[in-house]
């Protein structure tokens, strides 16, 4: 994406969350399988976000992500997710295109 092209959030997820016994448990596949295999729209996101892109005109996606159980930050990921969801609606009265629900 070139410096003068607006970019726009247009969806906020999580791919693990913490256990009772305060283990992170990952999603099989970790974030890759979560991109590529997991459902989004009823389908597979390896075919449902490129038909929401070519539908939205969305040239290009770019995928950022923030590690929230590492050895130094000790963030529960769902707690990630509601708070950047929470800030996002506050800030834009509604949540990013492709969250259905909060």
């Amino acid at each position: 994406i070139a410096e003068t092209e607006a970019k726009e959030l247009i969806y906020i997820g999580r791919s693990g969350c913490v256990q009772n016994d305060g283990k992170i448990k990952h999603r099989k596949g970790g974030l890759n399988d979560r991109i590529v295999n997991g459902k989004q729209f009823d389908k597979p996101r390896r075919t449902s976000w490129p038909s929401k892109m070519k539908e939205e005109n969305i040239k290009e996606l770019e995928i950022c992500w923030y590690e929230t159980f590492n050895y130094k930050v000790k963030d529960i990921p769902a707690y990630v997710e509601a708070k950047l969801l929470q800030r996002f609606f506050e800030i834009n009265g509604r949540l990013p295109n492709w969250n259905k629900e909060f």
